[in-house]
Parts: structure tokens; sequence; C-alpha cells
């Protein structure tokens, strides 16, 4: 993972894992684990930028993002666009 990215026989070596441990999975790496991936990207993505605005935080005790209040929250939905 030199540059943020997985190497391809990572993706493999995953699927590998998951059929030796659900043997009637049906996993792969195309479209399973990569359309995963992608997902989990952009959704780290929105919580990235959400915690470093004003007005959020991150909650240590229940692993969520907190919000100032309301205000905050609908000034944010105004200007992003996901």
């Amino acid at each position: 993972c030199d540059n943020g990215q997985f190497k391809a026989h990572t993706l493999k070596m995953a699927e590998i894992k998951m059929e030796d441990k659900f043997p009637v999975c049906g996993i792969k790496v195309k479209p399973h684990i990569e359309s995963a991936l992608k997902r989990s990207r952009s959704v780290y993505g929105i919580i990235y930028d959400m915690v470093n605005q004003s007005g959020f935080g991150w909650d240590e005790e229940r692993n969520m993002i907190k919000v100032e209040n309301d205000e905050v929250w609908k000034d944010y939905v105004k200007v992003s666009v996901y």
C-alpha cells in the first residue's frame, strides 16, 4: 500500500481468505471487494470532511460524528453535494 491503494495481489489474498473462511460465499475481487473499498473511501472522505469543519467533532465514546447544533448541520447540508 505504497500510494494509498491496495496492490492487486492483496485484493486476491482477501478473496482467497474469504473463500477459506466462508466456502460458499462467492465473494470475488471484481466486483465485490473493489466496490466495497470504493464505498469505504467515499464514506471516509465525507467523515473526514465533516470532522475537519468548525462545529463538528468526533465522539470517542460512541464512535460517531457529533455536531454542535442543528444550524451547523443545516448549513453543512446546504453546501455539501454527495
